[in-house]
């Protein structure tokens, strides 16, 4: 068997399908039912300029070794960074959790400690605009809120103190925060399209393409999306804040950016895309604030094997790793 043979048979056979999923021809049924709908939506992006303010970018990163008794380590870390100044936040246990409910428990943890470290850092700064890694939108919806084991539904009622702590002390020192995703499976948009129709055609209804293919395919320059208004929130809290979609290049991805602006600022939505613009770093680095922290914040191979080394000396028990257990910590 060759491996690399079988994967070039698969590409060949299946580029047609992969890449229609990703840039629609323009032949495509759904590229000619959205072309004018969406161009009519996006905004030629401003010129780019230097914010009035100094940018503190939160990001985390996270890591968990399953120990042979099944249990999981786990170790998350966030860091907000405003110049030189940086804000810490850490997270460290040894739990019982079902492995289906790892990869998304884990994450949470991780985000739980960007908004404690975006806390402390709002609590000492002021006249600065918040930059956080991830979905604002996402932050408030959870598929499933409660876990078994000893973390059970507490760590939800932690996640969601911290983060309206978050978004309660921006509001108050009148701080705008903006969240930046890189990827996304958002629909927002598309479906504001859909509220101006009457009816939709059937292959439409089927459809699930995402706003970021159809900006991908049907935008002709660089460009950012009319903002949408969301009414998020749930149970606990509610908030109001505007979602934009940000095409920065031609032959860049799109990204989708929540931000929600203070009562009474003059800032506009233009402001918003021309500051991020500002910060742009190409195709690799969206966001040069983000970039900056993601290479402090993230647990290397290097960092993973001493907080073992540490973790074995004074527990005294020695933990191998078995491929098993390697491939899910790689994946995490």
């Amino acid at each position: 068997m060759d491996f690399y043979s079988d994967l070039d048979s698969f590409l060949k056979s299946n580029s047609d399908r992969i890449r229609e999923d990703l840039l629609l021809s323009k032949d495509n049924p759904l590229y000619e039912y959205y072309r004018d709908r969406v161009r009519g939506v996006l905004q030629e992006l401003p010129e780019s300029s230097k914010p009035p303010y100094e940018i503190c970018a939160t990001d985390g990163s996270e890591y968990v070794q399953e120990l042979y008794n099944g249990k999981k380590f786990v170790v998350a870390r966030a860091i907000s960074q405003i110049q030189e100044r940086e804000y810490y936040s850490t997270y460290f246990n040894v739990l019982g959790i079902e492995r289906d409910d790892v990869q998304q428990l884990v994450k949470r943890i991780m985000e739980d400690a960007e908004h404690r470290a975006a806390l402390n850092a709002l609590i000492k700064e002021k006249n600065c605009i918040m930059v956080m890694d991830g979905s604002l939108s996402g932050r408030f919806y959870w598929g499933k809120t409660n876990y078994s084991g000893e973390i059970g539904k507490d760590f939800y009622n932690r996640y969601m103190e911290s983060f309206v702590a978050l978004l309660e002390k921006a509001r108050e020192k009148k701080i705008i925060i903006l969240y930046i995703s890189k990827t996304s499976d958002t629909g927002v948009m598309k479906k504001e399209i859909h509220k101006n129709e009457k009816s939709l055609p059937q292959f439409v209804k089927e459809s699930n393409i995402t706003d970021h293919v159809l900006i991908k395919s049907i935008a002709e320059k660089p460009c950012y999306t009319e903002p949408m208004l969301i009414q998020g929130g749930n149970t606990e809290y509610n908030c109001e804040f505007q979602t934009i979609h940000v095409l920065p290049a031609m032959d860049d991805l799109p990204m989708k950016i929540d931000f929600i602006i203070p009562e009474g600022a003059k800032t506009t939505v233009e402001d918003i895309v021309s500051w991020m613009m500002w910060g742009y770093s190409g195709l690799r680095s969206h966001n040069i604030w983000a970039s900056l922290v993601d290479k402090k914040v993230k647990l290397s191979r290097d960092t993973t094997r001493i907080v073992m080394e540490m973790f074995e000396n004074e527990i005294g028990v020695w933990n191998a790793e078995t491929r098993g257990q390697r491939r899910e910590r790689i994946r995490l």
